[in-house]
């Protein structure tokens, strides 16, 4: 069997399974969402509202419609359904017809009109939409209104012959969506509950806290894995490809993971500074964000002269958020800042009632040394802030300086860049000097057994082994690689793919040749994660738009993307909360090598938190 047939037999077998799906649901009405688009410029006739409901069970079409004319019309209304690439040709309606008489639309006066109508449709054209339209989430679909003048110079009053006088174009829906708001709160829970495991982990072993990655111990991914894997999720549906909608809206629903969220308030704020730093918010403002997008496949022949604005990447994936690409950095710092800002003052409260505590009574031993050490916990929360949501904001900084309209939020987005980078590879650069070199190559023990090098330090290497220890550095750099691929590389769909592959293919094959963590737990969760990486970004390559691929195959194909996150996701929860068990009971490897060796002052060690010379505090952080 060649690679066509087997791929044509691939899809109908998918297709098959579909099908069960949509007999079992019973599911036979589509309907029209969103805003209208209009696909006539300087049109005679406004069409203001439409609403469509196709119900192909009773084999009729019900609209309603409102809208102006600039004349009295005579006209046919021609109806279409463009469904995973099939045009499917409605019954053309007459208004005056004998039996199609609409009364409001015989004929258009000049002004207001609207009206209602009922349509009956033919066996034939029912059985044209699949089957799968109407139980797959976000179908790749969209409503085709063209109104035509009758009796023009033209003749015939047909779309062939008469003359256009309005065209409107609508997105279609059968009512099942991946955008579902409970998805999001539910990720933000088990978020929190990874949060909650790693700060038992850190105050049952008086270490220094943080949230840990896949690298960490326990049999679970930290805090910062699993904020990291809903960040991936979502940066992936940035990237400048033809996604399937149902693929769009399910990678929408994690944006919060790095702070993009609408907020009008903040939104009107941020156009204002950058209009008075000379920005330009023309059809780059929250104002703009009306306009509804043709779903995928509709960008044929019969989607041509629409004037929508189509977007892509970035762009597509700020708007679906309710923000503006423009306003997309200052949104992500604003939210993160302001993240920050509440911990801050939850320590500051938390420091004012150990003094009031102090006042009246003894103090814990560890409350004291939380007291005396409390800047070295604010550099803490910074630096993590910054490795967190490090990705993201070299992804939004160079977006914001390519973008280059507003010289204010240009210049912030590059301090910012140059801040965070800078404090990282400064950072690298200490541990990689502080590492002494002996017979030709580099001896980490130092790194391990030296108190002061330990209790600056540790936060990024802690988990890996002695001999890999350098790996935290091909980690940071995956980050700023993963960010430049998708800001540096918009707008090129073809670049993008190869670049994110020539970046994840690296990572795997240097994890699973290395196996660099001390748990073999963690080289299990991090391999295989990765490995998801890897098969994602593969899959990419089929979202190309010069592949032309076709909108069924783009479909269930978008599907097997959301399948595969959604598993994992689960997957990811389940430990999270099978490490919340756990924990407690699990130890830092270097921890247990440090007390057989009877350095008992191990732990006060990881609690002596303080600034280096660099202003890097401690932590332990991915």
């Amino acid at each position: 069997m060649n690679a066509r047939g087997f791929k044509h037999r691939l899809v109908r077998t998918a297709l098959a399974g579909l099908a069960l799906a949509h007999t079992a649901l019973g599911g036979t009405v589509l309907y029209t969402i969103g805003e209208l688009g209009n696909c006539l410029p300087n049109s005679l006739v406004t069409i203001q509202s439409l609403q469509i409901n196709f119900d192909y069970g009773s084999r009729t079409v019900n609209f309603t419609i409102a809208g102006t004319s600039q004349e009295t019309l005579d006209v046919t209304a021609y109806l279409s359904l463009l469904v995973y690439g099939k045009n499917i040709e409605v019954t053309p309606l007459d208004p005056c017809g004998k039996d199609s008489f609409v009364s409001a639309l015989c004929p258009i006066r000049r002004g207001s009109f609207s009206a209602t109508h009922t349509q009956n449709i033919s066996a034939e054209q029912a059985g044209q939409v699949p089957g799968v339209a109407y139980s797959v989430p976000d179908i790749g679909a969209v409503s085709q209104l063209r109104l035509f003048r009758k009796g023009s110079a033209a003749g015939g009053g047909s779309p062939d012959q008469g003359d256009p006088v309005a065209c409107t174009e609508n997105q279609v829906t059968n009512g099942v969506t991946s955008d579902i708001p409970g998805l999001t709160y539910a990720a933000a829970a088990v978020a929190g509950a990874s949060l909650l495991a790693s700060g038992i982990t850190s105050v049952a072993q008086g270490g220094p806290g943080g949230g840990g990655t896949a690298a960490a111990h326990g049999i679970g991914p930290g805090f910062a894995d699993v904020l990291g894997w809903f960040q991936i999720m979502a940066l992936n549906g940035m990237m400048s490809l033809d996604y399937p909608l149902v693929y769009q809206k399910f990678s929408k629903n994690f944006g919060f993971s790095f702070g993009l969220i609408s907020w009008p308030q903040l939104q009107g704020s941020i156009e204002r500074f950058r209009v008075s730093t000379g920005g330009n918010l023309t059809a780059n403002s929250a104002g703009d964000l009306g306009a509804t997008l043709l779903p995928p496949g509709a960008e044929g022949d019969e989607a041509k002269g629409c004037v929508k604005r189509a977007v892509s990447g970035i762009q597509r994936y700020c708007k679906s958020q309710g923000v503006a690409q423009g306003n997309a950095f200052m949104t992500v710092l604003v939210v993160l800042l302001v993240v920050a800002a509440v911990v801050i003052a939850g320590m500051s409260l938390f420091r004012s009632i150990i003094a009031l505590w102090a006042r009246f009574g003894r103090l814990p031993e560890k409350l004291q040394r939380y007291q005396k050490r409390y800047w070295g916990a604010i550099g803490r929360v910074l630096t993590t802030g910054v490795l967190l949501f490090y990705t993201p904001l070299v992804t939004f900084s160079i977006s914001q300086l390519r973008a280059g309209e507003s010289k204010g939020a240009g210049a912030i987005a590059g301090i910012v860049l140059v801040l965070v980078t800078g404090l990282l590879v400064a950072l690298s650069w200490r541990i990689w000097t502080s590492v002494p070199v002996e017979e030709g190559k580099r001896n980490p023990s130092k790194l391990f057994d030296d108190k002061e090098l330990w209790v600056r330090y540790n936060f990024l290497y802690a988990w890996y082994r002695r001999d890999f220890w350098w790996v935290f550095m091909v980690i940071i750099f995956y980050k700023f690689a993963l960010g430049v691929v998708l800001a540096a590389a918009e707008g090129d769909p073809t670049g993008q793919a190869v670049a994110r592959m020539v970046v994840e293919v690296p990572l795997l094959g240097l994890l699973a040749w290395a196996r660099p963590f001390q748990l073999r737990s963690s080289n299990v969760l991090g391999i295989a994660t990765q490995a998801v990486n890897v098969i994602l970004a593969g899959l990419n390559f089929a979202f190309v738009p010069q592949h032309c691929l076709d909108p069924i195959v783009k479909g269930v194909l978008g599907l097997v993307l959301v399948a595969i996150y959604g598993l994992v996701t689960i997957v990811f929860a389940v430990l999270v909360i099978a490490d919340l068990i756990i924990k407690l009971k699990t130890a830092n490897p270097h921890r247990e090598q440090r007390l057989k060796g009877n350095v008992e002052t191990f732990r006060e060690a990881n609690d002596d938190l303080e600034l280096d010379p660099l202003k890097v505090p401690t932590a332990r952080v991915q």
